[in-house]
């Protein structure tokens, strides 16, 4: 999480003692996406599956009706 805060993956790769810095951007590759997938499926989880407004047109005039 130091790359994603600015920190240079040359410096991030040096304090975890990594090789390279390939090695930490594959891992970083790897965390970044496990915690979008994490984010994605409490989002999912969050947001209703269901909208119970539906439109009308009146007039032409659209409006949403409960």
């Amino acid at each position: 999480m130091l790359h994603a805060a600015g920190v240079s993956m040359k410096v991030v790769s040096d304090i975890l003692g990594h090789a390279n810095e390939s090695f930490t951007a594959d891992v970083y590759a790897v965390v970044a996406e496990e915690l979008a997938e994490d984010a994605a499926v409490k989002l999912a989880n969050f947001v209703p599956h269901t909208v119970s407004a539906k439109w009308s047109h009146n007039d032409g005039d659209a409006e949403l009706s409960a």
